[in-house]
């Protein structure tokens, strides 16, 4: 088992990681880390309560777009769509997905058709989240302009290999997956 904080600097290394792969300046990389790191404080704090997963996802997703908001209200040029493309990721489903896949394959339907319905259920708490702080965007009257859920920016080569090469072993570093 690591240590609380050493998953949370994972996951902060990851979402920096996926800014500069998606093609952020360092603004989009910091802000990545950082809601990467609140979102994990955040739902651990939910965890403990016991809320299930999909009400751990809405206010991850609201907490990372609120962040894009935030910064988009100040005179600082970013990409809130980058913003928010860049610190959502580590709120995918992609894990419950390969392995209601996995189960699939290996002759467990009723167990695939429960975590599929689960990874489902998880990235419409981010979509709800999201939808959210766009919303309070909205009525708090700031422009975001057009948000792109799929927003990137060609990055100079260096930047995202770096980028590339930092987040895929940050995730099992999170994941407190064996060495």
């Amino acid at each position: 088992s690591r240590p609380r904080w050493l998953v949370t600097l994972a996951l902060g290394v990851m979402g920096g990681g996926v800014g500069m792969v998606l093609g952020g300046d360092e603004l989009v990389v910091a802000l990545a880390a950082a809601a990467a790191m609140l979102v994990d404080l955040l739902q651990r704090r939910m965890r403990r309560r016991r809320l299930p997963a999909f009400y751990q996802q809405v206010p991850g997703g609201l907490l990372a777009t609120l962040i894009a908001v935030a910064v988009a209200a100040t005179p600082a040029e970013v990409s809130p769509s980058l913003v928010i493309s860049s610190s959502i990721v580590m709120l995918l489903a992609g894990v419950n997905f390969l392995g209601a896949i996995q189960d699939a394959l290996t002759g467990f339907p009723l167990t695939a058709s429960a975590r599929i319905l689960e990874a489902f259920m998880a990235t419409a708490g981010v979509v709800a989240g999201v939808s959210g702080g766009l919303k309070v965007a909205d009525v708090a009257g700031v422009d975001l302009g057009p948000v792109d859920p799929g927003a990137y920016s060609p990055g100079s080569t260096p930047v995202v290999a770096v980028g590339g090469a930092l987040s895929p072993p940050a995730h099992p570093l999170s994941l407190h997956a064996p060495p």
